[in-house]
């Protein structure tokens, strides 16, 4: 029992005095965050609402000097979105399995949720400026790198009215069918439907700011503010948002408007306060 204690004060001790030791040009942090963090879409096609969201994740930074670092990590982002429709139609080419057809659409009371989540890999940049005796005031900046680890959607409600026109039927007079419920025409309401959506790498700007409490030599409470921003569209386009397809039990299907052309770009949003702990090698 004497020699695992010894060598349990052997172990320990020096490990202690090693972190003690500064300054250290490396830094693991833990880090969480909360706030706005949505799905912001362009485009005329009604309103949106903003929700809000959160991140976890690991970092490091490595010291240039007392001032300056880069970094650089792995985080879990999820970001948040509603959105509703004004009026919506739409009409194109189809196949019933037998005949072609002009299928047509009408959409209205229509309102969807969106939920995303992104694994971000950060490189940034920090400044560093003394305040408050030991402690620190700081800035940073640089990009994130989202790749989408799921996405999914939920229309909470939507009033559809579908009908399909055939030419090769109509002799002097188009022949429009909207009573064929077994075909997919007529009048359906839909809720809580749910689905995945597509999406694509997110690139973001990212900026953030605040102070850096030092608690000893070794460990370090940060507090401040952020601000994430997409540069790119992460929509993967392609889709209808009524969808014609004979192969499903009512012969069509609801798409998200992500992966339609209802809206124009979506893009990640994210803005809140974050808060970290950090310690040195």
């Amino acid at each position: 029992m004497k020699k695992i204690l010894i060598l349990i004060i052997i172990v320990i001790f020096p490990q202690k005095n090693i972190l003690a030791q500064g300054p250290s040009k490396h830094e693991i942090s833990f880090s969480i965050s909360g706030g706005l963090s949505t799905l912001r879409y362009s485009g005329d096609f009604g309103s949106m609402k903003n929700c809000i969201g959160g991140s976890f994740g690991i970092g490091y930074n490595y010291y240039l000097s007392k001032q300056w670092s880069v970094g650089t990590g792995l985080e879990l982002s999820l970001h948040n979105a509603q959105i509703t429709l004004d009026d919506y139609s739409d009409s194109y080419s189809s196949n019933d399995g037998e005949y072609d057809f002009e299928f047509r659409t009408v959409v209205t009371n229509y309102k969807e949720k969106q939920e995303a989540l992104f694994l971000n890999i950060p490189i940034h940049v920090h400044y560093l400026t003394p305040i408050l005796k030991n402690h620190h005031f700081f800035v940073g900046s640089g990009f994130k790198f989202g790749i989408p680890v799921s996405g999914k959607y939920e229309i909470l409600n939507a009033s559809i009215s579908n009908s399909g026109l055939y030419p090769i039927w109509s002799g002097e007079k188009d022949l429009i069918l909207n009573t064929q419920e077994f075909m997919g025409f007529g009048n359906f309401e839909r809720q809580n439907i749910k689905d995945d959506i597509s999406l694509k790498i997110a690139c973001l700007l990212s900026i953030e700011t605040g102070i850096k409490w030092q608690l000893d030599k070794a460990f370090s409470f940060y507090t401040g503010g952020y601000f994430d921003f997409g540069l790119n569209d992460i929509s993967k386009k392609g889709k209808k948002l009524i969808e014609y397809k004979i192969d499903e039990s009512e012969n069509f299907v609801n798409n998200s408007v992500v992966n339609t052309k209802v809206i124009g770009k979506a893009v990640p949003i994210a803005a809140g306060i974050k808060i970290r702990l950090s310690f040195n090698l």
